[in-house]
């Protein structure tokens, strides 16, 4: 059986853990602004963002007030691409160097 004490500082640290979820929850609901690229091809539409399954549609081409999380999980998205992107780039010229030796 538990001591009190033990008791005691497990009930503070259950305390702790939730006033600092609770922080970080404050911190990712805060609106930010953001303004995503429009063009009149690929990039045209609104685009629709969820986190956690909460989900929202950001209008592009203007500045637009967004909660945190949702402007992090495009930037998040956009980092991705990239490395993607890089990734592709390299195994297509190790691709070409390799065929060239044939």
């Amino acid at each position: 059986m538990a001591s009190k004490d033990t008791k005691v500082t497990e009930n503070v640290k259950s305390a702790e853990a939730t006033a600092q979820a609770e922080k970080a929850k404050g911190y990712y609901d805060e609106l930010v602004e953001i303004e995503l690229f429009k063009d009149s091809g690929k990039y045209k539409d609104d685009v629709f963002v969820a986190v956690n399954g909460v989900g929202c549609q950001i209008q592009r081409g203007k500045k637009v007030k967004v909660k945190r999380k949702y402007a992090l999980a495009l930037e998040n998205s956009l980092r991705q691409d990239k490395k993607t992107s890089d990734l592709i780039e390299l195994k297509m010229r190790e691709l070409e160097k390799a065929e060239s030796k044939i």
